[in-house]
């Protein structure tokens, strides 16, 4: 019911003063314009913040017999420590494995999480499980697939 009465105000208001009614229209257009751009420039300005944040931290997937000698934790993931100054608490990712020459991926495992404290410059090696009712396709082992890793999030001391 407000709208309505509201909306009988503003074509009163523009109908009896339609110079200065335009003049604060074009305010209003100009200064929300200018609060979106802001806005914008704030989330872009964080999101690249995130990404300097996520581009501290390397990590990188193999399967290794070698390394990693429980056939229960097949999958080898070092996580590195770039930041010159803070310490690595904690980085949560996602695995995945590729056939050679393919795109589709044919083991994933998600939301995995090392909590394994890292300082500056620091690198730890770790053996991963994709899941144990999960593997290699056929004439494939763990160590003849393309591994990728993607970070979620990590979190700092």
């Amino acid at each position: 019911m407000a709208w309505i009465v509201g909306t009988g105000v503003a074509l009163f208001l523009f109908f009896s003063f339609p110079r200065q009614m335009f003049a604060l229209l074009g305010i209003l257009v100009v200064g929300g314009g200018a609060l979106f751009f802001f806005m914008d420039q704030a989330g872009r300005r964080r999101a690249e913040a995130r990404e300097r944040e996520l581009a501290q931290v390397v990590l990188r997937a193999s399967g290794n017999r070698t390394a990693c000698a429980d056939p229960r934790y097949p999958v080898m993931v070092e996580v590195t420590n770039r930041s010159p100054d803070r310490t690595l608490s904690s980085v949560s990712f996602s695995l995945s494995a590729y056939k050679p020459g393919y795109s589709s991926s044919v083991m994933n495992a998600y939301s995995l999480t090392s909590d394994r404290i890292l300082g500056p410059g620091e690198t730890h090696v770790g053996c991963w499980s994709i899941s144990e009712y999960q593997g290699p396709p056929e004439g494939y082992t763990y160590e003849s697939l393309k591994w990728e890793v993607s970070k979620n999030y990590v979190n700092w001391r």
